[in-house]
């Protein structure tokens, strides 16, 4: 997946505490928190690596029992998936000044799209199963990224 925008549900900011000012300001602007140009050259790269690259917007979520699944909340309100870390993580990267790309391998279904029990044991085979292939991804946009000259 291709993150193109994430919806912050969190409770709590992932800056809170003492703020240093040597990495940037308390809060840093995310109107374009994911670099744009990054994926046309990323999808460039799947399809020339033979793999499928869709764009997704994320929202973060720990999967808890509540009577809708929280991918249905996240659903009604614009998102395609949902994610425990991507959120916080691109928070304190843009905090810094970082430009983002972000790359999500999704490693299983969320409650209530399938009848199968979550299971960390699915997210680790997944990504052992795909880490060969998605390193190649990151490999060949990081080529693609030195090629622009940025």
């Amino acid at each position: 997946m291709l993150i193109s925008d994430h919806i912050n549900l969190l409770p709590e900011h992932p800056l809170r505490g003492d703020n240093d000012e040597r990495l940037g300001p308390r809060f840093p602007d995310m109107t374009d928190a994911y670099r744009p140009s990054c994926a046309p050259l990323a999808r460039v790269v799947a399809r020339h690596q033979g793999l499928a690259a869709h764009e997704a917007s994320t929202a973060p979520c720990r999967d808890r029992r509540t009577r809708r699944p929280p991918s249905a909340h996240a659903r009604t309100l614009g998102a395609d998936l949902v994610g425990m870390s991507t959120v916080p993580e691109v928070i304190a990267l843009r905090h810094m000044g970082a430009r983002v790309a972000r790359h999500l391998v999704c490693h299983q279904p969320g409650r209530g799209i399938s009848d199968k029990p979550l299971s960390h044991e699915e997210v680790t085979e997944t990504a052992t199963r795909v880490r060969a292939r998605f390193i190649a991804l990151l490999d060949g946009i990081l080529e693609a990224i030195g090629r622009e000259k940025v």
